[in-house]
């Protein structure tokens, strides 16, 4: 799904925005507890700015993808 959106070139897009809401409800599964659009907007930066993760995003699922992926979080969690 994100790869999709990736494509679509629209962070604020629907395709995004529901690989957003996936993401949210991932981390809520991870951490057995809800996740708070500021966790969520945490978790943004930690993927902007630890090499591991871009090498993941970018290198496995899309080229720039991280950049995309944090922009469409941003999107997310402002319109919650």
């Amino acid at each position: 799904l994100l790869r999709r959106a990736v494509e679509e070139g629209d962070p604020a897009g629907r395709t995004a925005q529901e690989a957003c809401r996936l993401h949210r409800a991932w981390l809520e599964k991870c951490w057995g507890r809800p996740c708070s659009p500021q966790a969520q907007l945490t978790m943004k930066e930690l993927y902007t700015q630890d090499p591991r993760f871009a090498a993941y995003y970018d290198g496995k699922v899309a080229p720039s993808c991280t950049a995309f992926f944090a922009e469409a979080i941003q999107v997310y969690c402002e319109t919650m």
